[in-house]
């Protein structure tokens, strides 16, 4: 016996204030409910258009007009009475509001026109995912996770139960009137995490810790400032006759482009930040291929190996008396797309660098030698086996409000003033910020008054010369009062 049937909402201002709505069942006529009672008035026990809430009144979410509702029945043979709804079914787990019946009843057997929405998800492994399942990095954080509870608004707001914490989160997705027409698009169909909302967070963890630091060991290979770029070119593999050099000085740092980390075989040279300081073109003498190849490469490694262990102008005496090095040597892109060019590279070799490129650190060695140091890193020391708790309030702007405090030189909230349901933007910035103080951080406070207390404790003077400070200790006294504003005080958490 059927007790649940599909229905859409056409009104949803209950003048008494219930949660009711009415509405009209998709598979029946209108006229055949509005006549099956002889007389009747809207929202009275008699509208045969009237639906309860199923759900208690504790819980209120009331459909939007034009919104499908299911509705539930205890008797269908007295379908005129004692009629409840739950809202929906809904197709996204995020836009609530968004959505009308066409687009409610798609993944339902009723939903013959309407567009089924993309999946947000995937848990199959199959598809590059993201934490929680999800298919886009925007949407992460979004939606309360499967092992959650979650009690979520129409749009954009919600209470998530985790273990042994809670989350209150407001504007956790992007406003669409702020938000650009691909955004808004997007927003119809995916959820998308907003950098900017308000939070408030408590949670509690099963042992207690503090941050510390502890000093480790540390090996990392430096970073360094590529100084001379070589690269060669053979005019042809099939029949070679032209072996090319050519030597760039770089002459002045470009971001991290020459870092000896970064630059690579396919890192373009700058013109405004090299220069070219040598060229040289060889005529190949051998009488076949293979051995004007094996020419080729033994000349290359003969002038790698010239500009790595002699200084520049032991090469080639229009050079500078100084080392090359940190240098780098590959061949042109000419030679790299030439057919069989992998097997001529392969002969190209120095030390350990193969395939006919590489970084020469310096004429002692070609690899920049990793640097071992001592370093102090944070890290989190268990201090106690007893649990410890946090509650944290994350917000643009956040304020302390008592309804007692008489207000201090003029200033005091006026509660009276403000929206009694929820407090606008207009309440907060005209009548709350203005009448409220900035706080002040306490450890930069304490790091004024442990100075002056120093001064005062440290000073010196004759019996009748006046006192006589530490140039130095005034200058930072002074410098820690000139940055008092900035450093001490925070405008944007406010107390009355």
């Amino acid at each position: 016996m059927k007790i649940i049937d599909i229905g859409i909402c056409i009104d949803n201002k209950d003048p008494r204030g219930f949660g009711r709505i009415r509405a009209r069942n998709t598979e029946e006529q209108d006229s055949v409910r509005a006549n099956a009672i002889p007389v009747w008035e809207q929202w009275t026990k008699d509208d045969p258009f009237v639906y309860s809430p199923f759900l208690p009144n504790h819980i209120n979410i009331i459909p939007q007009v034009e919104q499908a509702v299911k509705i539930i029945r205890y008797d269908d043979t007295k379908a005129l009475q004692n009629q409840e709804y739950i809202p929906g079914p809904y197709t996204t787990p995020h836009n609530f509001t968004y959505q009308n019946e066409l687009s409610q009843l798609t993944e339902t057997s009723l939903g013959q026109r309407g567009e089924k929405t993309p999946a947000i998800k995937s848990f199959t492994g199959d598809k590059k995912v993201f934490d929680d399942g999800f298919l886009r990095p925007e949407s992460v954080g979004s939606l309360p996770k499967i092992e959650d509870v979650g009690i979520s608004g129409n749009y954009g707001s919600d209470i998530i139960l985790t273990e042994h914490g809670v989350q209150l989160r407001a504007g956790k997705l992007i406003d669409k009137s702020g938000a650009t027409k691909k955004q808004r698009e997007d927003l119809e169909l995916y959820p998308m995490y907003s950098k900017k909302h308000s939070k408030l967070s408590l949670k509690k963890f099963p042992t207690t810790v503090k941050l510390d630091k502890k000093v480790i060991e540390e090996t990392t290979i430096p970073s360094v400032e590529i100084k001379h770029v070589f690269e060669y070119d053979l005019d042809s593999l099939t029949s070679p006759s032209l072996l090319t050099y050519t030597l760039y000085r770089i002459e002045r740092a470009e971001g991290d482009r020459y870092k000896s980390d970064v630059f690579t075989i396919n890192t373009e040279l700058n013109s405004e930040t090299s220069k070219l300081i040598y060229s040289e073109t060889i005529t190949l003498t051998s009488p076949t291929t293979s051995e004007k190849l094996q020419e080729a490469y033994i000349q290359i490694r003969d002038f790698i190996s010239k500009l790595d262990r002699d200084k520049m102008n032991v090469t080639v005496a229009s050079l500078n008396d100084e080392y090359a090095h940190p240098i780098y040597f590959r061949p042109k892109n000419n030679l790299r797309i030439q057919p069989n060019s992998k097997s001529f590279l392969e002969n190209v070799t120095y030390l350990d660098k193969t395939n006919g490129f590489g970084f020469l650190y310096s004429q002692n060695s070609a690899d920049i030698q990793p640097v071992t140091k001592r370093v102090e890193v944070p890290y989190l020391r268990k201090i106690s086996e007893t649990d410890q708790s946090f509650a944290a309030i994350t917000a643009d702007q956040i304020m302390y409000l008592s309804t007692s405090s008489s207000g201090t030189d003029g200033k005091q909230v006026d509660f009276g003033a403000l929206n009694k349901y929820e407090y606008t933007q207009e309440d907060y910035v005209m009548r709350i910020l203005p009448n409220t103080f900035s706080t002040v951080r306490g450890e930069k406070l304490i790091e004024i008054l442990d100075l002056m207390t120093l001064i005062l404790l440290n000073h010196v003077h004759g019996i009748v010369t006046p006192p006589k400070y530490f140039q130095s200790t005034m200058d930072e006294l002074k410098r820690l009062i000139s940055r008092a504003k900035q450093d001490m005080v925070n405008a944007s958490i406010r107390i009355n």
